[in-house]
């Protein structure tokens, strides 16, 4: 069993119940304790359901440093109700308009689309 190279100076971050429109931010020390360097991704849930915003998200950090990452939560409802869910989402699904094939359209690809027709 190997021990995992990169550690936090925090154990649990807790984010306190907030009024709607607050925020509260915690910051947190990423050490690398071995010698190879290696890049952290930290993945959060979406911004809208969860209000986490983390920054820097990707940060490569040299044997034996550390770095800092900002976790900032941002209270934007108290309660998730499905009305709230589906304004929140409202405009998520107005962006993925799907084409007869079944694609996303993010951005059009010709030769792709020719191959497909074809």
């Amino acid at each position: 069993m190997t021990k995992c190279p990169i550690t936090s100076d925090k154990y649990k971050i807790e984010f306190p119940c907030l009024p709607e429109g607050e925020f509260s931010e915690s910051v947190v020390e990423l050490t690398n304790a071995s010698g190879k360097n290696y890049t952290i991704e930290v993945v959060p849930p979406k911004n809208c359901f969860s209000g986490l915003t983390v920054n820097p998200l990707v940060k490569p950090i040299e044997a034996g440093k550390s770095t800092l990452v900002s976790i900032k939560f941002d209270s934007k409802f108290r309660d998730l109700t499905y009305a709230r869910y589906e304004e929140l989402t409202a405009p998520l699904k107005n962006t993925e308009v799907k084409t007869g094939t079944g694609l996303v359209k993010a951005g059009r690809n010709k030769k792709l689309e020719e191959k497909i027709k074809r």
